[in-house]
């Protein structure tokens, strides 16, 4: 991803690391960020985004971009992710903006 950003923080520079399956919803996106981003005193080093509309869809945001729910990644359970379930080592961040390739 070029960008993420969200109402107190962004625009921020990610890589994808792996996409996590939705059962209902289009499904989400581990994102590391390039530099870590401070918010509410946390260190923030992982995000997962996940596409905020209807219809929106994963290919979408990494061809064009569009909003999201952002979930900060609690570190010490980053490797739960890989199951699949967001409850548990996410907890809810805000609604933003990703976008690739962007350049500032």
């Amino acid at each position: 991803m070029g960008c993420c950003c969200g109402p107190a923080f962004g625009p921020s520079l990610s890589e994808e690391v792996f996409e996590i399956p939705g059962t209902e919803a289009a499904g989400s996106l581990l994102l590391k960020m390039l530099e870590p981003i401070a918010y509410n005193s946390k260190m923030i080093s992982y995000v997962v985004v996940t596409p905020r509309y209807i219809g929106d869809t994963l290919g979408m945001l990494r061809e064009k971009g569009c909003i999201v729910n952002i979930f900060r990644v609690l570190a010490e359970k980053l490797d739960q992710l890989r199951e699949g379930s967001l409850k548990g080592p996410t907890e809810y961040l805000a609604v933003g903006k990703c976008r690739p390739n962007v350049s500032f």
